[in-house]
């Protein structure tokens, strides 16, 4: 009779054998580090020299694009770049785990002198990042593309200078799809006017695989200048910007083509609250989010809409009854009036859809709301960040940056920048 001390060493000499065969086979050891999340190939790099080189290869890289990694991280739009604060998803939703990102709670910069970077967007795994505020040109602001996976980044040139004068930047829209190319186009809106009264915007457009502006063809009609130019969310090939008078405007960047798209219509009898609509991407998904009411009545509700993936229309995908929301987190109704910012619609992989997730800032506090749970986790006090500052200025600057739009999504991503 075999003992079980017996029984196990077959076992562990077959596992053993099995390793040896992966481990001394590129082609299979490849196929198996393809397979793991991208955390754990950076700290499989350290392994050996073998290892680090099958990693950092390039075609590898491009591999690994191909497969869609889960949201990871939520980065605050308000943090320092010396600094970088984050909230690791990974962590939450695994409480019970030490597992850690690909960095700690605060990421420092890149080599470099970039003070004052903010993030514009994030896109697929890279940061859209930019100094200086919108109104100034080109001279006095610094454009980058920042991976804080690899803490790799590459700085943009200029724009070329055209004849026209007195541009202004408007806004930049990063333009990132690792599942159909591993480069990379920027979008910049710029805005002219002559003798202060022909008003006109222009888009000129770089691409990483040629390193270079290129001034597009494409013409923006009059009811498309008011988009938000500087809230850009790129989807399905488009750069998508969001108009606080109605629509938004859509633009095919390969065929750089825009064309004037409909939100959700408001059902009749509704009245909508503009003022917590948020356009927003999540993991291959393009989400709508509004406030609607019935006057007279206790329905109130925050509808999350999803666009089809041939822009046929909208569909319902989430409903969060804001009066129920409400006897679990008083804090969001003050008399008659429901008191938050909408920041984001966080999705769950395929397979784990209850794990979707509504991002909010409640009472001076980021939280997270699953809505299959109807749960609420908080993120992050921005009071208490508030409260930290030090100047008066600084202050200020963060009072206007905890509006809407100040959480972005982030997937880890081997990318090259």
């Amino acid at each position: 009779m075999w003992s079980a001390k017996r029984s196990g060493t077959p076992r562990m000499a077959a596992v053993s054998h099995s390793a040896e065969i992966i481990g001394g086979n590129d082609d299979l050891l490849l196929e198996v580090l393809l397979r793991l999340p991208v955390r754990s190939l950076l700290k499989f790099k350290s392994v050996s020299k073998r290892w680090l080189s099958l990693i950092s290869d390039a075609k590898f890289r491009l591999r690994r694009g191909l497969i869609r990694n889960p949201v990871s991280c939520l980065f605050f739009k308000w943090s320092s770049f010396k600094e970088l604060k984050f909230t690791d998803l990974n962590r939450i939703s695994n409480s019970n785990t030490s597992t850690k990102g690909p960095f700690q709670n605060s990421l420092i910069f890149a080599h470099g002198d970039f003070s004052g970077l903010r993030i514009i967007q994030s896109c697929n795994g890279l940061l859209l990042l930019r100094s200086g505020a919108y109104n100034l040109e080109y001279g006095s602001s610094v454009t980058c593309i920042y991976n804080p996976t690899t803490n790799k980044y590459t700085k943009l040139p200029n724009p070329p200078v055209r004849s026209d004068k007195g541009s202004v930047v408007v806004g930049h829209t990063l333009a990132f799809d690792p599942l159909k190319s591993p480069h990379y186009k920027v979008v910049c809106i710029r805005y002219f006017s002559s003798n202060n009264v022909k008003c006109y915007r222009k888009m000129e457009i770089y691409s990483s695989e040629t390193g270079s502006w290129t001034l597009s063809s494409a013409s923006l009609k009059t009811g498309m200048l008011n988009a938000q130019f500087d809230s850009g969310v790129f989807w399905n090939g488009s750069v998508h910007w969001i108009s606080p008078f109605g629509d938004y405007l859509c633009f095919n960047v390969d065929e750089e083509r825009p064309s004037p798209m409909a939100l959700p219509s408001v059902p009749d009898g509704w009245v909508e609250v503009k003022c917590h609509r948020c356009l927003g991407e999540s993991t291959g998904h393009l989400h709508f989010i509004h406030h609607i009411y019935k006057s007279g009545t206790k329905m109130s509700y925050l509808d999350v809409h999803e666009m089809e993936m041939d822009y046929s229309g909208w569909f319902l995908k989430f409903r969060v009854d804001l009066f129920m929301l409400s006897e679990a987190y008083p804090g969001i109704l003050f008399q008659d009036l429901f008191l938050f910012s909408t920041l984001c619609v966080v999705r769950g992989e395929p397979e784990e859809e209850a794990e979707s997730c509504l991002v909010l800032k409640i009472s001076g506090k980021v939280m997270l709301y699953n809505f299959k749970a109807t749960t609420f986790r908080e993120l992050y006090d921005v009071e208490s960040y508030s409260r930290s500052m030090i100047t008066n200025e600084s202050t200020e600057y963060f009072r206007v940056q905890i509006g809407d739009h100040v959480v972005h999504q982030y997937i880890e991503s081997l990318a090259i920048v």
